[in-house]
């Protein structure tokens, strides 16, 4: 479906959707959010099964219209959306997912691993993947150096919070070579994270946080060798095509090195709202990091420990592939919160 405006709509249940993406023709992509997000129990699971529902029954309301463009006030019997013109472009209400979590660093370090018997979707076959690939280049790199004289405790172990993290920078630095469209398609294979990077640092232990914000190099060499680069000096986001049609590239952003000074000083220059902060002639750029740490600072308390987590947004299940139709939303929600659940209990 698509809709012809950019206004945002709160629907019954707390469900939202927005028509915000963009599509073909002018146009923008309706898309269903979950908000505010279920939390990871039994509880939870019957408050989604309320939510999926209720859009189920909406978007089987969408498809009894789907014979030509109609305004959504004729599903919605609300007045105020009569400007907002939803133009079919299927007939089974096709949707193409992601998923949004508080993750703990930790929880990072084992996500695509399967958690009590629960496995993460398939659909995320490219996140498990990655995850996997990751966890070995972090755990050689981290083999490089002694954590007790880093440290300066001897018996000192690395925390399974700086290998989730270093994880995240490597994914960032190893993807941001290739040549992406837009900026936070360096996340698209593993994760985006909507909590800027600098908030979770701040996320590990305080020794770990102490030295390398001391010895910030060593935490830039860690990095740059899970991600398998050499270069400290290039754009973390380096190739980036200036138009569709393939024309030319160009970096966006800030160096390696540049990058990773920053956020052991508290800020994150692949952050919209840190980039304006901190850069010269910053709005355009500020504009393209779009999600990109777009959350700041906000964290969540996940599990039922309530430890501190970062707001992550799982892309791979939304990657070119079969989209799901509208009555297999509801298994694909009801696996990944499974999934989630499990995860939460680590």
């Amino acid at each position: 479906m698509e809709g012809a405006d950019g206004n945002r709509i709160r629907l019954q249940l707390s469900l939202e959707y927005k028509v915000q993406d963009e599509a073909a023709g002018g146009n923008a992509e309706l898309e269903f959010i979950v908000h505010p997000p279920v939390s990871e129990t039994q509880s939870g699971r019957e408050d989604l099964f309320g939510r999926m529902a209720y859009l189920t029954v909406f978007g089987a309301k969408l498809l009894v219209r789907s014979g030509g463009p109609f305004t959504l006030d004729a599903v919605t019997r609300d007045a105020n959306d009569h400007h907002l013109v939803i133009t079919p472009n299927d007939n089974a209400l096709n949707g193409k997912p992601q998923a949004t979590a508080g993750i703990t660093l930790p929880q990072v370090a084992e996500l695509g691993k399967t958690q009590k018997g629960k496995a993460l979707n398939d659909r995320f076959d490219v996140t498990i993947r990655q995850a996997d690939s990751y966890r070995a280049s972090v755990d050689a790199a981290l083999k490089l150096l002694d954590p007790a004289k880093v440290l300066e405790k001897p018996g000192a172990t690395w925390s399974q919070s700086l290998r989730g993290f270093l994880m995240l920078l490597a994914s960032y630095i190893a993807q941001g070579t290739q040549a992406v469209f837009y900026p936070k398609q360096i996340t698209d294979s593993f994760l985006l994270a909507r909590t800027d990077m600098a908030a979770l640092f701040r996320l590990l232990p305080d020794d770990e946080q102490n030295a390398f914000k001391e010895k910030w190099k060593l935490l830039l060499i860690l990095a740059m060798n899970a991600a398998g680069v050499n270069e400290t000096d290039e754009p973390v986001i380096g190739k980036v095509w200036v138009d569709e049609n393939y024309s030319g590239k160009e970096p966006i952003g800030p160096s390696r090195e540049k990058w990773i000074f920053f956020i052991v000083n508290g800020y994150d220059l692949l952050s919209a709202a840190h980039y304006k902060e901190i850069q010269t002639e910053a709005a355009a750029v500020g504009k393209e990091l779009e999600s990109l740490g777009e959350m700041g600072k906000k964290t969540e308390k996940v599990g039922t420990s309530k430890t501190k987590g970062g707001i992550f947004e799982l892309r791979a299940a939304a990657l070119p592939k079969d989209p799901i139709p509208l009555l297999e939303w509801f298994g694909f929600a009801d696996s990944v919160l499974d999934y989630f659940i499990a995860l939460s209990e680590k």
